[in-house]
């Protein structure tokens, strides 16, 4: 998919939860089951001038006492699903 179409689509809908990092964060636009995964539509740094688009796999995080954390990798950063707010 090409940086167009996928700016494309995420700027085509709607903000359905966030990740608030101070003067900046990420909005999850879209969230799509497919063969591969969870996948989630983010435009990353909206508080930027200079804000990116990502489509992102959910991944698991295992922990010593058998709990796992579901979270999406952007820009280099862990980000767990159950720290999302709801738009």
């Amino acid at each position: 998919m090409t940086t167009q179409r996928k700016r494309e689509i995420i700027e085509n809908s709607p903000v359905i939860a966030y990740w608030y990092e101070g003067l900046n964060g990420h909005e999850v636009h879209k969230i799509e089951e497919t063969p591969k995964g969870i996948m989630f539509y983010i435009k990353a740094n909206v508080g930027t001038s200079n804000p990116t688009y990502h489509i992102r796999k959910v991944s698991m995080q295992f922990t010593n006492d058998g709990a796992h954390r579901d979270n999406v990798k952007i820009c280099g950063k862990r980000y767990y699903l159950d720290e999302c707010l709801r738009a």
